[in-house]
């Protein structure tokens, strides 16, 4: 079965995102991180909480391994977490902006310099291959 990014989360018997979900976050296409973030909140358990103000989203786990596990998915997501996160509280508190330029336009190299400077090395190399996959994909629309 092959899955779309549209496509709602699946979860096992008990409620726990399936290792097929967690695996399409880990996957999901980092200029899509707006539609990233609408995922995990599908997936998100009401142990935990979501609060969206505009882009600003905050996803409070609840100590329940199952949304644990979605911010798991998320963080190995480097490119995507880099973009969108804000910061992480002890207690399971995190906090994220989705930011417009990074989901739907080509970025500038000048403001890619200065943005990238906060990334680990890893992270940065990802980034960059995402960068250029990304405007490949511009160039190639008519």
């Amino acid at each position: 079965m092959t899955l779309k990014q549209q496509d709602p989360p699946s979860f096992d018997r008990d409620g726990y995102p399936t290792d097929e979900t967690l695996e399409r976050i880990e996957k999901w296409d980092a200029w899509d991180s707006g539609g990233l973030i609408e995922f995990i909140e599908q997936a998100w358990h009401s142990f935990g909480d979501v609060r969206r103000n505009g882009t600003i989203v905050e996803l409070v786990t609840g100590g329940w391994s199952g949304n644990e596990s979605l911010i798991s998915a998320f963080r190995t997501n480097s490119v995507a977490w880099a973009v969108c996160w804000e910061m992480s509280q002890r207690g399971g508190l995190h906090r994220f902006e989705i930011p417009e330029k990074y989901i739907s336009t080509a970025i500038s190299k000048s403001h890619l310099f200065v943005w990238q400077g906060h990334l680990c090395e890893p992270c940065r190399e990802a980034f960059w291959k995402a960068w250029v996959r990304f405007n490949d994909q511009q160039q190639e629309k008519p």
